[in-house]
């Protein structure tokens, strides 16, 4: 059986990511792939050995866990990237100049038409609009933005 090689950044060092991998790996997870978990080498020193299973070390830095997995994904080292959670407030007084990754995820892959998108076996769902305050929500519904989302969505491949 063929495995997708899939790369996992750890999120925020001290937020949840470490603990949502590390449930996760205790299922049947890492049988379904080839996993590269990029994150910081504490942390990293905890998983279980497993063939399935690399590591690359990247210090604390959420962001860099994010570029280090599009860059593996640009070259095809990996065919998807799973990211745990960051915090956006860190991103931006750091000077990171995205307020989530899937801004960030565009910028790093040239893409100009990009959606946050979710899919499971019972439901598909793309955003309207991402990392915005709910009070503005209605400023950003567009005609021609609604439009775009839903031919995108039509290109989405999920069934």
């Amino acid at each position: 059986m063929h495995l997708p090689k899939l790369a996992i950044t750890e999120g925020d060092p001290s937020s949840i990511g470490p603990e949502i991998i590390s449930k996760a790996f205790q299922t049947d997870l890492l049988e379904q792939a080839m996993w590269t978990v990029i994150g910081e080498k504490e942390w990293l020193t905890t998983l279980p050995e497993h063939p399935h299973l690399a590591v690359i070390d990247q210090g604390t830095d959420s962001y860099a866990y994010v570029k280090t997995a599009v860059n593996l994904a640009l070259r095809g080292d990996v065919v998807g990237i799973v990211t745990a959670p960051i915090c956006k407030e860190v991103w931006i007084r750091a000077g990171k100049p995205f307020a989530g990754h899937t801004e960030m995820l565009a910028v790093l892959s040239k893409t100009t038409r990009y959606a946050m998108a979710f899919a499971s076996p019972k439901l598909n769902v793309m955003l309207a609009t991402i990392h915005v305050p709910l009070a503005d929500v209605s400023k950003q519904l567009t005609h021609d933005g609604l439009l775009e989302k839903i031919l995108l969505a039509n290109t989405f491949g999920v069934s």
